[in-house]
C-alpha cells in the first residue's frame, strides 16, 4: 500500500515540460506575434467588419498565408486574450495510474479449532541418526 501511495505521489509531483509552440514561415502571418500560439483554439474571435472565426483556424489561415501581413501588425493585440495566445502549449494534466479492484481472500478466513486436514497425503519422516 505504501508503494501505492509512493508511486502515485511521484506521478503526480512530475511536471512534463510544456510543448513548444510550432514553427511557421517567416512571410506568413502568426496571429499571436512571434514565438507564440493558440492556445484556446475553439474560442471565437470576432472584430467589426470581418466574419466570426474560431481561433484554430485564424491561427492555421495565418500560417498558410490566408491573413494579410499589415493585418498581423495589430493582430496579435486584439486576439491575444480571446484565443490565449502563449509561448507554449498546455501540457495536458496527469492522468491516474490505473489499479486493479481488490480481490476476496483465496483462503477461508481463520478458525479458533483447528481443522481436519482430510485429503492430504501424510509425509514420511526422515529417521533420525543418533552422534556418536
Amino acid at each position: 500500500m505504501i508503494f501505492r501511495i509512493l508511486a502515485l505521489f511521484a506521478l503526480f509531483s512530475v511536471t512534463a515540460p510544456q510543448e513548444s509552440c510550432p514553427d511557421y514561415e517567416e512571410d506568413k502571418c502568426n496571429p499571436c506575434g512571434d514565438g507564440k500560439c493558440v492556445t484556446k483554439p475553439s474560442a471565437i474571435f470576432a472584430f467589426m467588419g470581418q466574419p466570426a472565426v474560431e481561433c484554430g483556424p485564424l491561427e492555421e489561415a495565418g500560417h498558410g498565408g490566408i491573413i494579410p501581413m499589415n493585418f498581423c501588425t495589430f493582430l496579435p493585440a486584439l486576439i491575444n486574450n480571446v484565443c490565449g495566445c502563449a509561448e507554449s502549449l498546455p501540457t495536458p494534466a496527469p492522468t491516474g495510474v490505473p489499479t486493479a479492484e481488490p480481490t476476496n481472500a483465496p483462503t477461508n478466513a481463520p478458525t479458533n479449532t483447528p481443522t481436519n486436514a482430510s485429503g492430504l497425503e501424510e509425509i514420511p519422516r526422515c529417521p533420525v541418526i543418533p552422534a556418536n
